[in-house]
């Protein structure tokens, strides 16, 4: 099992989100050569959702970071690409079930960051390697 499901599986089951209520996964388009991700949303049948920094740079989200913005250009993609994935359509809302956790590897090399959006009884989750 990967650090990234390990991960997943803990955050899921420490806010008592089962597995199967997860609807899929969003992140920032710039990870679309993430071969990690693309294999394991298949093994779960889950979609992938990538979000273009233009689609995400105003969204509003309660953690922005400076070291996301300098790193790729919005202020957030972890929040933002879930809370906008779970959001069925521009005039409904979305809510943060988990904000912004960032996990690192016991090796202190990469880590996992996980955000959990919902709209009534869909969740998205979006998986975000550290950036040094």
């Amino acid at each position: 099992m990967s650090m990234f499901e390990q991960t997943l599986r803990m955050v899921c089951q420490n806010h008592g989100i089962a597995w199967n209520a997860i609807a899929g996964l969003a992140t920032l388009h710039l990870k679309q050569t993430e071969s990690g991700l693309l294999t394991f949303s298949l093994a779960q049948s889950w979609p992938l959702i990538y979000f273009s920094q233009a689609e995400l740079e105003n969204d509003a989200v309660p953690h922005p970071s400076g070291v996301v913005n300098a790193a790729v250009g919005v202020s957030s993609v972890c929040e933002a690409a879930a809370l906008r994935a779970a959001t069925q359509s521009d005039t409904l809302a979305s809510m943060l079930l988990v904000p912004k956790q960032i996990f690192k590897g016991s090796s202190g090399l990469g880590a996992v960051t996980i955000a959990i959006a919902t709209y009534q009884a869909s969740a998205q989750v979006y998986f975000h390697p550290e950036i040094h």
